[in-house]
């Protein structure tokens, strides 16, 4: 019987995906500063109906406090609060992640790591994570990973709705939230994507943000709507047989689907849903917090041991001399030190390189705004 539903909020970083790579970095800096905005702005509401948001990568954090270093400290007042969760992984990584470039991922990103008391990581639209990365990320404090995986290209180690413990080849685990998909939770409350696409139209005057009413909508028959469906949901298919009395969800804003800003209509919707008495309770929420709710709930998570093989390499055959460029240039950059040490130079500074090696290993592979 599920008593709460944990609502993760977040937007999919999809790097080049409706916009051009540089144009969507912006927007998701902008994103950031809307979330703590909503945040504060909730603070009144009730605990489980206080906007909350999940950075769902490292990176455009680290880009947002390089922009605007008067934000750091907001920033940590509202992760201190647990409003605000930051996701440790630079990008949502791909098959193409070297090893050379996990070890200076966990170098470069660990400063980060301990400000932000990072000890989540998401990954999202892409189907799969190395399994030598669960060494590295337990040593690092990561203690959980959510995956929202991409249900169009690819499938699934085990049903989805799973909880359970990721043992890796040392014998160290991570916590993992595996869903159904990276904005699913949208739909147990709406019949039908209030936008979608076609992608992209970023530049269309008439595809704005949603309105309220549009979605979340917070009035009696929309919360009786809601629950109706939320009902039959529960009811049918892989979350019937949800085990656990706590169930995590991701919600995206579903504007464009990815790269979309937060959604501040979830907070009064969810303020007027438990005021109102219905089931599930249901709490906007952050993986840590879940995780926390799931753990206080007595539930017990199996151990799975193994490699999880991504599924997401559509691009990787038409992109063969890209592919061959990219990886000749990760292990160049590894050679570097060693390189500077044999000429008895100073050591160079390969933290640029590395994060340029991270977006190319981010899963998009490029702009469909680029091809119009």
């Amino acid at each position: 019987m599920i008593d709460e539903i944990h609502l993760l909020h977040h937007s999919h970083t999809d790097l080049g995906y409706t916009d051009l790579p540089s144009t969507c970095l912006d927007l998701h800096v902008g994103y950031i500063r809307q979330a703590l905005d909503a945040a504060e702005a909730t603070a009144a509401l009730p605990e489980a109906a206080r906007f909350r948001w999940t950075c769902e990568v490292l990176a455009p954090v680290a880009e947002l406090l390089r922009r605007h270093p008067e934000e750091r400290a907001r920033l940590l007042r509202l992760v201190a609060a647990g409003q605000v969760e930051v996701a440790g992984m630079p990008w949502n990584f791909s098959a193409l992640l070297a090893a050379d470039e996990w070890r200076a991922a966990l170098d470069q990103c660990a400063p980060l790591w301990r400000e932000l008391g990072v000890s989540s990581i998401m990954q999202t639209d892409v189907n799969g994570l190395s399994w030598g990365v669960v060494p590295g990320l337990a040593r690092a404090g990561i203690r959980r990973l959510v995956m929202g995986i991409n249900v169009y290209a690819g499938g699934r180690p085990l049903p989805p709705h799973s909880a359970f413990q990721w043992e890796g080849p040392d014998g160290s685990r991570i916590e993992v939230w595996l869903s159904s998909g990276y904005g699913e939770a949208f739909g147990w409350f709406h019949e039908r994507e209030w936008r979608r696409g076609p992608v992209p139209r970023a530049h269309d005057p008439w595809f704005n943000p949603p309105l309220a009413g549009d979605c979340w909508d917070a009035s009696p028959a929309g919360l009786a709507a809601a629950h109706a469906l939320l009902t039959r949901r529960l009811a049918q298919g892989d979350l019937a047989a949800y085990p656990h009395r706590v169930l995590a969800g991701q919600v995206t804003n579903q504007w464009r689907m990815d790269n979309d800003p937060p959604n501040p209509a979830m907070a009064p919707f969810v303020a007027a849903w438990n005021a109102a008495g219905l089931t599930p309770r249901l709490v906007l929420s952050t993986p840590a917090r879940c995780s926390a709710a799931l753990a206080a709930s007595g539930a017990v998570l199996p151990v799975v041991r193994g490699d999880w093989t991504d599924w997401w390499a559509d691009s990787l055959p038409a992109m063969g001399p890209e592919v061959a460029i990219a990886e000749r240039a990760k292990a160049r950059t590894a050679r570097l030190p060693a390189l500077a040490a044999v000429l008895g130079a100073a050591v160079p500074d390969c933290t640029g390189l590395w994060e340029r090696a991270w977006s190319w290993s981010e899963h998009t592979f490029g702009s469909y705004e680029s091809v119009p």
